[in-house]
């Protein structure tokens, strides 16, 4: 067991979408340099509480309870400032994201140690990219010929 602070703190987090509750009272903290798993059924909550403590939740969902990350309460924050203060979540997903960018779908998985982005600049390092070569174009499609010439059409000599 590790005696490092803790770099995640969740504490009495609740969710529901609409009136119907998902996820009640889970409580998890998680010290600095360490690997935790959720284990769970089908239906347990696991995606539901991680999407919580990111603060993305669809809109008909709504969370309460205490999220503290690097000892900041980031319960309130959107989604967004969670990810820009170091907060990263990689679901379970098997397509990329098809409304953001490359580059974007890259970037949670980066080292915590990759520099941040700054607004509105690309830094995806070319070498995380050639891997990833663009797919081969198809070839093009084959000529048009023109239709034959009608029977009553006139033809030229």
């Amino acid at each position: 067991m590790t005696t490092s602070k803790p770099v995640l703190e969740v504490s009495n987090l609740s969710a529901r979408y609409g009136k119907v509750g998902a996820l009640a009272g889970a409580t998890l903290t998680v010290p600095a340099g360490s690997i935790v798993t959720v284990i769970g059924a089908n239906g347990a909550g696991k995606s539901t509480m991680l999407n919580a403590m990111m603060g993305s939740l669809p809109q008909t969902g709504h969370a309460a309870g205490s999220v503290q990350y690097a000892g900041t309460d980031v319960s309130s924050w959107p989604v967004e400032r969670r990810v820009a203060a170091g907060m990263s979540l990689v679901p379970e997903r098997r397509a990329p994201f098809d409304t953001i960018s490359v580059d974007d779908n890259l970037l949670p998985g980066r080292s915590p140690t990759y520099p941040p982005r700054q607004s509105g600049r690309r830094d995806t390092p070319h070498h995380i990219l050639t891997p990833f070569p663009p797919p081969p174009r198809p070839p093009p499609p084959p000529p048009r010929h023109p239709p034959p010439p009608h029977p009553h059409t006139p033809r030229a000599a």
